[in-house]
């Protein structure tokens, strides 16, 4: 399954529970993914993710959680401790990702073994 933003890049905004989860061997491109309430992991790619762009007001902390493929992506997150991306050992792959984050004890990327 692949999921592809036409036109002007798609925007889908999650509420306080809601996340994407992209499975090995499915895609996403094209997409601009925020959260409106709550925090925590918008995104999570088994699969591949490409020419996304996600963040939230400051005030909403976000996540993208790596297993697979992200490339040619922003991701701001304004969580005061969590990462913006968090890979999940060797499987998490990063290529041309800008990856902010804000709080004082933040990551902008941290990779777990």
């Amino acid at each position: 399954m692949s999921v592809i933003g036409e036109g002007a890049q798609a925007r889908i905004a999650f509420g306080a529970s809601g996340q994407m989860f992209v499975p090995t061997g499915a895609s996403v491109a094209r997409l601009d993914l925020s959260r409106t309430s709550g925090g925590g992991v918008v995104i999570l790619l088994q699969g591949t993710g490409s020419h996304l762009g996600v963040e939230s007001p400051s005030s909403i902390p976000v996540q993208v959680g790596v297993d697979g493929l992200l490339l040619d992506s922003f991701v701001h997150g304004s969580d005061p401790t969590a990462p913006a991306v968090q890979g999940h050992g060797l499987s998490a792959k990063l290529r041309n990702v800008t990856a902010l984050a804000d709080g004082a004890a933040a990551a902008a990327v941290r990779v777990l073994s």
